[in-house]
């Protein structure tokens, strides 16, 4: 992830640009609201804490865990309750409530998966690890899992821990999650 600011406040304001993913945890001050520009995404910070994803599956991903932001894009404009994910993709917008367990977990150095597809979790992985991912057994690709490790596991660690499930046998050739 990449996070730019300046050192000034622009117009007042406590401005940084993400490029990524980052969690935040911002204290309110009325005279100098924190903004994150993220792509077409302006997120205005009422005192929260939330996460931002702007490689998320479904494009650029807001989720608000606790307190109050806005959220502005072209031709969109929404104040957000906690619990809830408001998304932007080519396809449009949209908005859902969501379980914080992933977010949070995030937070505090897991990666978490629950319920997702074993092609969703080794390409998330494979995005965390610089890797690349092949199946070779197409059929696994859609098997639905939970999987928990922490985010700064060796890669080795973590293929282990994906054989114990024993749903597929995964391994690692070169730079590449083979299934």
């Amino acid at each position: 992830s990449e996070l730019s600011f300046s050192p000034q406040y622009i117009n007042g304001k406590r401005v940084v640009i993400l490029d990524g993913e980052a969690y935040f945890k911002v204290k309110h001050d009325a005279d100098h609201p924190f903004v994150v520009q993220a792509g077409d995404v302006t997120t205005t910070v009422y005192g929260t804490e939330f996460n931002i994803n702007t490689h998320a599956p479904q494009g650029i991903a807001v989720t608000l865990i606790s307190g109050s932001v806005g959220v502005s894009a072209p031709h969109y404009t929404r104040r957000m309750v906690p619990g809830e994910q408001v998304s932007w993709s080519s396809s449009g917008t949209q908005e859902q409530h969501v379980d914080l367990l992933p977010y949070t977990n995030w937070r505090d150095g897991y990666l978490y998966y629950d319920e997702q597809s074993l092609e969703s979790i080794l390409t998330d992985l494979a995005h965390n690890y610089r890797l690349n991912v092949r199946f070779t057994d197409r059929s696994a690709m859609h098997l639905l899992t939970h999987f928990v490790c922490e985010r700064g596991a060796d890669i080795n660690t973590v293929v282990t821990m994906l054989n114990e499930m024993g749903k597929a046998k995964i391994h690692l050739e070169n730079n590449t999650l083979v299934v």
